[in-house]
């Protein structure tokens, strides 16, 4: 008895799943954005843009790191492996504040 109402359980549970994952992924908007807070960013962090979805007329407005610090740079940290461990651990332990203020030592 236990045994069937447990293979019930798993089968529905695998069921609901299964069907879930079937369904696609998208975002659905039903007209353009009108102000810039509207659009969808997109982007890595140095490249972005904001299309405003418009069908005949589409506004897109591009943004690159250098617009904003003046000139190309290189934002890398080389030496941000040595200081990795501390930052895990501190994860680990809930101190973010703590973590979030190693990484900016270079």
């Amino acid at each position: 008895m236990i045994h069937e109402r447990l293979f019930f359980l798993t089968s529905v549970f695998f069921t609901i799943s299964v069907t879930a994952q079937q369904s696609p992924l998208r975002l659905w908007y039903d007209k353009p954005a009108h102000q810039w807070e509207e659009t969808l960013p997109l982007g890595n962090g140095r490249l972005g843009m904001t299309p405003d979805g418009g069908v005949t007329h589409e506004r897109i407005v591009l943004n690159d790191i250098t617009l904003w610090s003046g000139a190309p740079q290189d934002a890398n940290n080389y030496a941000a492996y040595k200081k990795l461990p501390a930052i895990r651990q501190l994860l680990l332990e809930g101190k973010n504040d703590e973590a979030q203020a190693l990484k900016a030592f270079r």
